[in-house]
């Protein structure tokens, strides 16, 4: 399976299938039963590859300076589409994160390599969960 990353908003990354390693799609509610219907989290996590050595632009550079701002208003939200892909280039799944904030990035780096990893969760914004998307 193949993996494509497409970010746009307060910042544009386009994330090739060699700079990903894996994609985790997950819808989540809190156990109360009270609130499953209305307080439904979507996400998204991405794994992926930091190839100093091989981009002139490193987009993950992108995502961390993304991951220390505030993102208090409508204006700080990106739209993220993440495609999957088979063997024979057909597309699996594709979701649409609309209106999606960094919750969460990390980098990870081997001193053997100038190359490292990240991990990016991408958390769409509840009141605009109905315009998420799967195909």
């Amino acid at each position: 399976m193949k993996y494509e990353v497409k970010i746009s908003g307060p910042v544009n990354v386009e994330l090739a299938a060699d700079e990903v390693i894996g994609v985790k799609f997950l819808s989540d509610s809190p156990d109360d039963a009270n609130a499953r219907s209305s307080e439904l989290t979507l996400s998204a996590t991405v794994e992926g590859k930091i190839l100093f050595e091989a981009l002139s632009e490193v987009q993950s550079d992108k995502l961390a300076a993304w991951a220390v701002k505030d993102h208090e208003s409508e204006s700080d939200y990106a739209t993220v589409e993440i495609t999957c892909t088979g063997a024979d280039s057909s597309v699996a799944r594709r979701v649409t994160l609309t209106s999606a904030f960094l919750a969460a990035y990390s980098e990870s780096f081997n001193g053997n390599s100038a190359n490292g990893r990240f991990k990016a969760v991408f958390k769409q914004v509840k009141t605009k969960n109905a315009a998420f998307t799967v195909e």
